[in-house]
């Protein structure tokens, strides 16, 4: 009875440490995206601070006295 309650202890002691290592993991991945967000949402901000939207050109028509000059000239 008492190697069946070891092997038991065993697998217990087996499966905590896999949990361990997955939670690790986890956790180092999830660091990992974070930290890859923050450069991310850091390069765009500083993209859009440093780029000033051009001002649209307004398209003006000439009026029809400047449209008289041009054709008697």
């Amino acid at each position: 009875m008492t190697d069946a309650s070891d092997n038991r202890d065993l697998v217990i002691v087996a499966l905590k440490q896999r949990i361990g290592e997955l939670i690790s993991n986890y956790e180092l991945e999830m660091a990992s995206i974070r930290a890859q967000y923050t450069k991310l949402q850091h390069a765009y901000d500083l993209l859009k601070k440093n780029t000033t939207p051009q001002p649209e050109e307004k398209k003006t028509f000439p009026s029809v006295d400047e449209l008289l000059e041009e054709s008697n000239k």
